[in-house]
């Protein structure tokens, strides 16, 4: 299991011995939603940039285009749809990060 919290932290759980796994600094500032699809993690919140971490590789893709908070993230095969405190909804290519 994957969380993320107001201490800009992911954490990656163990839940069968209830243990932490992995910690890493997942963005900038506190993370208000996760969303977790084909081996990404993706987080978001008072920072206008959405970071997808591969949990396999390493990497990291950000997705730049919000002007405010995220507090939406929603992930639907190739494309990921997020809310944001600037009054927009981006639909963003996941493979390529730019906006549809």
């Amino acid at each position: 299991m994957y969380t993320a919290s107001w201490d800009k932290s992911i954490r990656c759980l163990d839940l069968e011995s209830g243990e932490i796994v992995k910690t890493f600094v997942g963005s900038k500032d506190v993370i208000k939603c996760i969303q977790y699809s084909n081996e990404v993690i993706y987080v978001a919140g008072c920072d206008p940039v959405i970071r997808g971490f591969n949990v396999s590789t390493g990497e990291v893709k950000m997705y730049e285009g919000h002007k405010s908070w995220v507090y939406c993230i929603e992930i639907q095969g190739e494309q990921m749809f997020s809310g944001s405190d600037d009054q927009t909804v981006i639909v963003w290519d996941l493979k390529t990060t730019k906006i549809l």
